[in-house]
């Protein structure tokens, strides 16, 4: 049983590639990770086929079997636009949360920025400098430092924004605390 969802992010279908194993061209979808248990949880059910648009945007999950999905082998699956855009921005929740945890534990160990944002970008597989043999062509690795440098920039953009709006109201409760 497959499903097809649109995600518009870039970062988020690298994000996904990297929290479920990849097969056969379809992502895995497993109830391990918060955002398995959203995807299953808007499944529709249809008796005729449902259109959909496959573009450069689309990610195809496998879905599990199991309880929730038990009927799931005799209808169309399917996941309507509205959802698809409520699942959207519960990935932009969850990334967020999953990216403020690792800069908080970043800045635990007294790691620079620009090295937890890196080590986030490789240890969440956003991107892989490492080739299937080890080896990558020299423009294959060049390519892949750029998109590399680009995600540094955003999520660097992104930490920088919710830090300031975060040490905003901690400044202002100080100063109701002190007065």
């Amino acid at each position: 049983m497959q499903i097809a969802i649109s995600i518009k992010n870039p970062i988020y279908r690298a994000y996904l590639k990297g929290i479920f194993e990849l097969k056969n061209g379809y992502l895995l979808l497993t109830r391990d990770h918060d955002f398995g248990k959203v995807i299953i949880s808007r499944v529709k059910y249809s008796r005729e086929p449902i259109k959909t648009i496959v573009d450069h945007t689309t990610v195809v999950f496998d879905l599990p079997s199991g309880r929730s999905l038990a009927n799931g082998e005799k209808y169309y699956l399917y996941i309507c636009k509205e959802d698809q855009a409520k699942i959207n921005e519960q990935l932009d929740a969850i990334f967020n949360i999953d990216f403020d945890r690792y800069c908080l534990e970043g800045k635990k160990l007294s790691m620079m920025q620009k090295d937890v944002i890196q080590a986030f970008i490789i240890s969440r597989k956003i991107i892989s400098l490492i080739g299937d043999n080890e080896t990558l062509k020299k423009r294959e690795y060049r390519d892949q430092l750029s998109v590399m440098k680009k995600y540094e920039d955003q999520l660097r953009k992104k930490a920088y924004y919710r830090n300031a709006h975060i040490e905003k109201s901690l400044n202002e409760y100080k100063q109701l605390i002190a007065s």
